[in-house]
């Protein structure tokens, strides 16, 4: 009788704990700036990086684009302003038809940050050393990595 109550706590308990175990999001099914400026798309492919200063580089070194002084992101080739990275972290892109559109970034927890589109949904994980420009960045790479054109004011 005691090996059956205790056979039967045991299932109890877990039963109860199984919710419990697959909380953790080890894949990332968005893409990443991590704590070294390095920036990878949702199936962890290096897209590039992102040094502190706001120079944006692609997987080969090149530079793509930087952030200026006054928070706007600039192409290095045509010199043409992208976006706007303003210090709270949320950038704003320019659409040719001068529409705009932004991602948002939530305040740092456990030392990154969530960036959400318009829709709400997380579109890339910064790290709180990126937090005023890792959502910038992490556009322009995967714009240019999928062979978009980034937006252009």
């Amino acid at each position: 009788m005691k090996n059956k109550n205790v056979f039967l706590l045991m299932i109890l308990g877990i039963l109860l704990a199984s919710p419990f175990c697959n909380a953790q999001d080890y894949k990332h099914p968005y893409g990443l700036v991590d704590s070294k400026g390095n920036v990878t798309d949702p199936d962890g492919k290096h897209l590039g990086s992102i040094t502190p200063e706001g120079v944006i580089n692609d997987a080969a070194g090149v530079q793509i684009a930087h952030v200026n002084a006054e928070g706007n992101v600039v192409d290095t080739k045509t010199g043409k302003v992208l976006g706007h990275a303003p210090k709270n972290g949320n950038f704003v892109y320019y659409y040719p038809e001068n529409k705009k559109d932004s991602l948002m970034t939530t305040q740092p927890l456990n030392g990154t940050c969530e960036v959400t589109d318009s829709k709400g949904e997380k579109v890339v994980t910064v790290h709180e050393n990126y937090k005023h420009i890792g959502a910038c960045a992490y556009h322009c790479l995967y714009k240019k990595k999928h062979g978009e054109k980034a937006k252009i004011k």
